[in-house]
């Protein structure tokens, strides 16, 4: 039976982003990242965002990561919702609904030195509409980590995130309903199935 962590390995997440990376590049301290988001620190920084060591600032498509990527990607459409739910060190496992006139908010706990695989998965079918998902990672020693949006918008589209919270914390998610014709749908709706897995 297929699982969400059959094939998957830590170098596929960006360790900005903290996503499964779509166009991974490798710069000079031998970490890959997800291309716009280390573009986008080395446009403010001279280092290694990981090791805090200077680089010379050249990225290079890392094809052979991408290609494993895609592999664990195609993997990853296999596995069922059902498949997801026998698996036996779930967290939390739940339909959220989202309304295009507020939000819905989640706060989760989640443990020290524990790793945690989290995949979003759209399970709407209204037209018109898709989901939009952000989080916040927030630790009881104050610090905090946000996330880019996730932006779900095809029925089974999926996010996965990966998170090892070096102290206790609360994983905070808010889900949106969005739609492209907002002018002429006033009420909307999104679903997202989700689930969070203890990996340690």
């Amino acid at each position: 039976m297929p699982s969400l962590i059959d094939g998957f390995e830590e170098d596929f997440i960006c360790p900005i982003t903290f996503t499964l990376m779509e166009d991974p590049v490798i710069i000079s301290s031998g970490i890959s990242f997800e291309r716009y988001a280390i573009v986008d620190w080395l446009n403010n920084n001279n280092t290694c965002p990981v090791t805090r060591l200077d680089i010379d600032g050249d990225i290079i498509p890392n094809i052979n990561l991408r290609n494993s990527i895609q592999q664990y990607k195609n993997l990853l459409a296999n596995v069922t919702v059902n498949d997801i739910q026998t698996a036996p060190t779930i967290v939390i496992a739940e339909t959220v609904m989202a309304y295009i006139d507020g939000s819905t908010n989640k706060n989760i706990e989640l443990e020290a030195n524990h790793k945690y695989l989290i995949n979003f998965r759209y399970a709407n079918i209204m037209p018109f509409s898709f989901s939009v998902i952000q989080w916040t990672l927030t630790g009881n020693d104050g610090s905090n980590i946000s996330s880019s949006r996730h932006d779900l918008r095809r029925y089974n589209d999926q996010a996965l995130v990966y998170l090892k919270p070096k102290v206790n914390a609360t994983l905070h998610i808010q889900f949106f309903c969005a739609t492209w014709v907002s002018d002429f749908i006033k009420i909307g709706q999104s679903r997202v199935y989700y689930v969070i897995t203890d990996v340690t």
